[in-house]
Parts: C-alpha cells; sequence; structure tokens
C-alpha cells in the first residue's frame, strides 16, 4: 500500500447575494432509524430580515476582474493562476440591499399522514388568514406559532413598490399585454355553442363526446 499525507483542506458554503423574493422552508419532517415523524418546536421569526452578515466578503466590483470573464470558459481553457481560484462574485442589487420585510407565511397543522394547510398574508398593513373559503385578519402577533412552515420575505425595495419584477424580470417575447375579448372570441374558446345534452365533435379528425 503506498503513503498517503493529509493536507490541510475547509469546505464551506458562502451567500454572495439572495434573489429578491426570498422563501425560507422551516425544517418540520425529520426521519430516523426509517421512521418519519413531524417537528412541532415552535420556531421565532421576525417581520423584517437583514443578510448583511451571512453575505461572504467582495466588493460590488469584482465582477469587473478577468477571473470573472474567464469563468464561460471550460475548465480545461482557463489560466490556472491564483486570480482564478479566487471568488470574484457577479453584480446584484441583493449586495447593497440585504434587508427584507415579511409578507406571507404558509402554516402545516397535522402529521405525517394527514394535515391542513393555511396561509398568512400582509395587505398594506393588515394581516389576513386565509383558511379554506374564510379570510379573516388577525395580528402580526399571531402570524408567528408553532405551525409556520413556509415563510416568504421581499426585498425593501420590491416591499415598498419602489421596484417592479418586471423591471427586475423583464419579459420576453411579448410585449403587449393579450387581447382578452379577443381570446373569447377565438374558435377553441367559443364551445357555449355546444347546448344539448350530447354533442359529438370533430377535432383533427377525431370524434369526441361532449356532455353539458
Amino acid at each position: 500500500a503506498g503513503e498517503f499525507t493529509e493536507s490541510p483542506h475547509v469546505k464551506s458554503l458562502r451567500f454572495w447575494a439572495c434573489p429578491p423574493l426570498l422563501v425560507l422552508q422551516l425544517k418540520r419532517f425529520h426521519s430516523r432509524s426509517g421512521a418519519a415523524y413531524k417537528l412541532f418546536n415552535e420556531v421565532t421569526f421576525g417581520s423584517s430580515l437583514d443578510l448583511r452578515k451571512f453575505l461572504c466578503d467582495g466588493t460590488k466590483d469584482c465582477h469587473r476582474t478577468k477571473a470573472f470573464v474567464d469563468w464561460h470558459r471550460p475548465l480545461r481553457e482557463r489560466s490556472v493562476s491564483d486570480e482564478l481560484r479566487q471568488f470574484v462574485g457577479f453584480p446584484s442589487l441583493s449586495r447593497e440591499m440585504t434587508t427584507y420585510k415579511l409578507y406571507g407565511v404558509v402554516y402545516h397543522m397535522g402529521g405525517m399522514g394527514s394535515g391542513h394547510y393555511t396561509a398568512s398574508v400582509l395587505h398594506d398593513t393588515q394581516w389576513y388568514c386565509f383558511n379554506d373559503d374564510r379570510v379573516y385578519t388577525i395580528s402580526e402577533q399571531d402570524v408567528c406559532n408553532a405551525n409556520a412552515y413556509l415563510l416568504f420575505y421581499a426585498r425593501d425595495d420590491l416591499f415598498s413598490e419602489k421596484i417592479d419584477l418586471r423591471h427586475l424580470f423583464p419579459e420576453e417575447g411579448r410585449q403587449t399585454p393579450a387581447n382578452i375579448e379577443q381570446i373569447k372570441r377565438s374558435a377553441w374558446a367559443d364551445m357555449h355553442r355546444l347546448t344539448s345534452s350530447k354533442t359529438s365533435m370533430s377535432v383533427a379528425g377525431e370524434r369526441y363526446c361532449c356532455v353539458s
């Protein structure tokens, strides 16, 4: 057997930037020795969240270095310089705007085999609970409880409506809104003419039976 030498190494996971809409999933389901069960621990969370201390170091202009430009090339064609071995990141508004506001929570009540989902949503300054067909107001203190499962946060500029998602992610292709009235007049949407209890129709050479 050959001789092996241990080399010092470090494995780490670093966040460069977070998306404008952040969804956090609390670990509510756990398995051990083949048995699965739900965790009912109450996890406290705030109405605001600052992620600056969770982001890795780096300047906002570091993406302009030659190392970042070379990242699109295959590994075998890259330089082996020390500059390429360093993380250099990419431009993002989330490097400068790191505060988020809570605007929605999904809850799960029950166990592994069955359960029920509800949701709370912030509209203006009021929280609302959505439970099947019932919608009612709740206090901000009631938003955080042991049934919380999914947390929805929006970056400050989106939360305060200083910027719209359409500005961050412009729509590709169609630039004008769809004409709803024209769609309603389309042949495929004109199904209300089938008024009899049973009417057969032909689509692409095949016959189908429609029951109104």
